[in-house]
């Protein structure tokens, strides 16, 4: 079962590909892919290093996607 998350960008109207969940067989193990827009797929093998684990759970790779794109919280 995969599951994949988009968001409105600003100044855009369509949703914008952004992750991809895989589920591994448990709810607390999801293999995690970003959306590449230059090679438009989703890819877990690209993930940088300081991405984290490939795999967690959904909430793990919404914050971990989200981080990557728009860098870190500067509030704890």
């Amino acid at each position: 079962m995969d599951s994949s998350a988009s968001a409105v960008l600003p100044g855009d109207h369509d949703p914008t590909p952004i992750l991809r969940l895989r589920y591994q067989g448990s709810a607390d193990r999801w293999a995690i892919g970003i959306y590449l827009a230059s090679k438009d797929r989703y890819t877990e093998s690209e993930l940088p290093t300081s991405f984290g684990p490939k795999t967690g759970t959904p909430e793990q790779g919404i914050d971990h996607t989200f981080i990557l794109y728009a860098g870190p919280s500067l509030h704890p």
